[in-house]
């Protein structure tokens, strides 16, 4: 199946890094970012290229990193 990706903003609480990802074995994953550095928008778009890439990877593990795709059709 698919990744599910989780969103979540938390008021109050700053961002150790700039920007984290996060992955679980269920799978699910979560993003973490700082948000004078990046808005929801950019989360959301680093989120779903990073689970194209992770996809990918799974569905080829044998393809070198750098010829997985990252980008999604529209945005080739």
């Amino acid at each position: 199946g698919s990744l599910r990706w989780q969103l979540d903003h938390v008021e109050g609480i700053g961002a150790k890094f700039d920007l984290t990802i996060g992955v679980t074995d269920t799978p699910a994953c979560w993003i973490e970012y700082n948000s004078d550095l990046y808005s929801a928008a950019d989360a959301t778009r680093i989120a779903a290229e990073y689970g194209r890439l992770l996809e990918a990877a799974l569905a080829s593990p044998t393809q070198q990193l750098n010829s997985l795709p990252i980008l999604s059709t529209t945005e080739e």
